[in-house]
């Protein structure tokens, strides 16, 4: 039995490895040239596109990387605008390998030719992967080089795919996205249960107070002992120094890749709100856990005042527990009123 498991994960690993997967589905068909697949999430295309609109998929509806991400990045199909060309592994979701030649779903109109991925190639920036779909392999081409287009979007996840339409804070997390204060944490996910850092904070912050369109000043030299000019985050960190919205975490350090804290969450928002000068009332014992003698007790208080929270639970605030990229979402709309119509 020990042997039969091991083959079972070595077969598992090879598969995956090579980058072969299994279509995921189940498949739904919209009946409006989409099919939305409930494993992923994802929305598709239900034919391969038709760049000439000529009714015909031929060797004249296949496009050069740039343009297949241009058509995708302009369709309007199902009425949504929001259309992207795939990466790597969500165009490899699509593969069956239980079929052959095409090796997708009967639900898809394929053509047993090479697809465009939004993936370029690491080692060659001139180069695309791509799948094709005659035998469900990965293939790379110069971006040069036409192969056919079927696009995506998040479909059932809104906009990113790990954020479902039921997810407890799904509008605020749409609201931020929309409001530019955040794309994400790559490969169309958001990661909502990944802890905010410090550097990233400042990030969130800068955004907030200057708009989404904010970009800092080029930093020529360090503000902290541990933010290295180089840093990605660097230019920002310093902003929000020079905004005074915060001195660092002690001993002319920043401590960038630390997890913010909840009590140091309501400083960082309500400065970052009502100015560098700004000081909270004093604390009333609003909180359980939170005493009045707890050095961020007036911030937490105020911050709860002002309707950015109500707590963590029981009557709790949990001033040291790190903060999610969820519950940040919920704070930084909250705190900067980033209400737009989404619907």
């Amino acid at each position: 039995m020990r042997y039969k498991i091991l083959w079972v994960a070595i077969l598992f690993h090879v598969l995956f490895a090579c980058g072969q997967a299994m279509a995921i589905g189940p498949y739904t068909d919209l009946g409006d040239g989409t099919v939305t697949d409930a494993g992923t999430g994802l929305m598709w295309m239900q034919e391969t596109a038709d760049i000439n609109a000529d009714g015909n998929i031929d060797d004249n509806d296949k496009v050069i990387w740039i343009n297949a991400l241009s058509y995708c990045e302009n369709l309007t199909l199902g009425n949504h605008s929001d259309w992207r060309l795939p990466d790597i592994q969500e165009l490899r979701s699509l593969v069956d390998y239980n079929r052959y030649d095409p090796v997708t779903d009967p639900f898809f109109s394929s053509v047993p030719f090479r697809y465009w991925s939004a993936t370029t190639v690491a080692s060659n920036t001139e180069e695309a992967w791509g799948i094709l779909f005659k035998d469900g392999s990965d293939v790379w081409s110069n971006k040069s080089v036409p192969c056919y287009v079927r696009c995506v979007r998040s479909g059932l996840y809104g906009e990113f795919r790990d954020v479902p339409l039921d997810f407890w804070c799904y509008d605020y997390i749409r609201q931020l996205y929309a409001a530019g204060i955040t794309s994400g944490c790559g490969n169309g996910k958001y990661c909502p249960e990944n802890l905010v850092t410090r550097a990233q904070m400042a990030v969130f912050l800068e955004r907030g107070i200057h708009g989404s369109a904010y970009v800092p000043p080029n930093v020529s030299g360090a503000v902290f002992l541990d933010v290295d000019p180089e840093h990605w985050a660097a230019a920002w960190i310093k902003k929000l120094y020079e905004d005074q919205i915060t001195s660092g975490c002690g001993n002319g350090k920043y401590c960038p890749e630390d997890p913010v804290t909840r009590a140091q969450m309501a400083v960082f928002l309500l400065r970052a709100k009502h100015g560098a000068d700004y000081g909270p009332p004093s604390p009333e014992g609003t909180f359980n856990d939170v005493p009045m003698s707890y050095w961020a007790a007036g911030w937490i208080e105020q911050l709860a005042s002002e309707g950015i929270t109500s707590g963590c639970g029981n009557g709790n605030f949990c001033p040291e527990e790190p903060v999610t990229r969820a519950q940040m979402a919920v704070f930084l709309v909250r705190t900067f009123n980033l209400n737009f119509n989404l619907n």
